[in-house]
C-alpha cells in the first residue's frame, strides 16, 4: 500500500480511487455515449443528404472540362537530381563496357594475327594503347 510521506496513515489509493471512479464514469456514463452516438448519427445523415448533390456537380464540373488534378511531390529537384545521377553512371557503365569488349577483341585479333607482320603488330599495340588510354579516361570519369 502507498503511503504518504508526510501523512502516513494517509493511502493515496483511498484518496485516488473515488476521483478514478466519477472520472471513469463521467467518460463511459450512458448520457456521454448516447450523445456521441446522436451526434455521429446527424453527421452521416448530412452526409448522405449531400453526397448527391456533390456527385452532381462533380460529374458537371468533369462534363465541362473544369475539373483539372494536380499532384506535387516533396522534394521533387532533390529526386530529379538523383535519378539524373543514376542515369549518367548507368550510361558510364554501359560506355565502359563498350570499350571493354572493344580492347578485348583487340588483344584476340592481336593474339591471332601476331604472326603475320610486325606492321600489323605496331598497329595493334598502338590501337591497344589508345584504348587502354580511353578506358583509363573513362575509368576515372566514374570514380
Amino acid at each position: 500500500m502507498i503511503r504518504s510521506l508526510v501523512f502516513p496513515e494517509l493511502s493515496i489509493i483511498e484518496v485516488a480511487e473515488p476521483i478514478a471512479r466519477k472520472l471513469m464514469y463521467k467518460t463511459l456514463s450512458p448520457e456521454k455515449l448516447r450523445k456521441e452516438l446522436l451526434s455521429g448519427v446527424v453527421d452521416y445523415g448530412n452526409l448522405i443528404r449531400e453526397f448527391p448533390i456533390f456527385m452532381l456537380n462533380f460529374l458537371r464540373k468533369m462534363e465541362d472540362d473544369e475539373f483539372a488534378m494536380q499532384f506535387r511531390l516533396k522534394d521533387i529537384e532533390h529526386i530529379e537530381k538523383c535519378i539524373n545521377r543514376i542515369f549518367n553512371r548507368v550510361s558510364f557503365s554501359i560506355v565502359l563496357v563498350a570499350v571493354s569488349i572493344i580492347i578485348a577483341g583487340i588483344i584476340v585479333g592481336s593474339g591471332m594475327s601476331a604472326h603475320t607482320g610486325i606492321e600489323i603488330y605496331f598497329l595493334n599495340l598502338t590501337v591497344l594503347r589508345i584504348g587502354l588510354i580511353i578506358a583509363a579516361i573513362i575509368i576515372i570519369g566514374l570514380v
